[in-house]
């Protein structure tokens, strides 16, 4: 069986985070921001689940797709080396 992807391949990372999260009733902002460990109530926490994520990828180029609460997804990973494409339109 061949294998497409050799140690020399460079891995892009694709991360979807325009979404609206509208199933999360009560909750406005950006579902990416909610944190994975809640403390006191399902919006409150240490560190939102991006954080996780991006904690998680492999090391190479990464993209995060934006739109709902855009300023806040990118303030919350400024500190990364990302690259942030706008979705115009919501779609889901």
């Amino acid at each position: 069986m061949n294998n497409p992807i050799n140690n020399d391949s460079i891995i892009i990372s694709l991360i979807m985070a325009a979404g609206r999260g509208s199933r999360m009733n009560g909750y406005t902002g950006n579902k990416t921001l909610l944190p994975l460990c809640p403390v006191q109530s399902q919006f409150e926490g240490s560190r939102p689940i991006i954080e996780h994520i991006i904690d998680q990828l492999p090391e190479g180029p990464m993209a995060l797709v934006v739109h709902h609460c855009k300023a806040d997804v990118i303030a919350a990973t400024g500190r990364w080396n990302v690259q942030y494409c706008v979705q115009p339109q919501l779609n889901g």
